[in-house]
């Protein structure tokens, strides 16, 4: 008995939600609050079976309906409010377009109305945005810094006495090395202490 119950009740929200009037665009709003609304009052009304399913013996199966009347309710609330956003998606695209129509309309306009002021104030106008342009230009140019006069780094004579230096101090290093090298080979090897004996 509770299963034709369950299949009727289903079966009105199905016909009930297909005889719905779409809502007008301007009344968005108010069809998905009423959406809102009409999916609480079907969650209580599951929530309700749900709980007489915990007071029966077969609890799995009344469950089971339960959990299907409620996707089956939920898919045609759902299908409704993807139709609702797309009917809305289509009235933005179409303001969208309205928008792009009026300001290619304004464009079109605009160059007749330039075409009104007089050729010396054209010419005056395009002198002053090829000013603009070129300072602007310019003040986003790369400094380069001024040619010095004087070469920067050491000059040539200055160059050879680093390089006698260098030379120089090399000699001294590999002298002192071989000085090391005979110091550690006339000193005798300290052999190491013995280990203590284990006990």
């Amino acid at each position: 008995m509770r299963r034709v119950g369950v299949l009727w009740a289903l079966a009105a929200c199905t016909v009930w939600a297909q005889q719905q009037v779409p809502p007008a665009p301007s009344d968005n709003e108010a069809a998905f609050q009423r959406m809102e609304a009409e999916r609480q009052r079907i969650e209580a009304h599951w929530n309700a079976q749900e709980a007489h399913c915990a007071e029966r013996f077969a609890v799995n199966d009344c469950l089971k309906q339960v959990s299907s009347g409620r996707r089956a309710q939920m898919a045609v609330l759902k299908r409704e409010e993807a139709a609702l956003r797309e009917r809305e998606r289509e009235e933005r695209a179409a303001l969208q377009l309205q928008r792009i129509a009026q300001r290619a309309q304004e464009r079109r306009e605009a160059p007749k109305s330039s075409d009104e002021n007089s050729p010396s104030e054209r010419l005056q106008a395009q002198q002053e945005r090829q000013a603009a342009h070129a300072a602007r230009l310019a003040a986003s140019e790369p400094r380069l810094p001024s040619p010095k006069a004087e070469p920067q780094g050491p000059s040539m004579q200055e160059q050879a006495q680093n390089r006698l230096d260098y030379q120089r101090k090399l000699a001294e290093a590999e002298k002192r090395r071989q000085e090391h090298a005979q110091r550690s080979a006339k000193k005798p090897e300290k052999s190491s202490a013995p280990l203590p004996a284990s006990p």
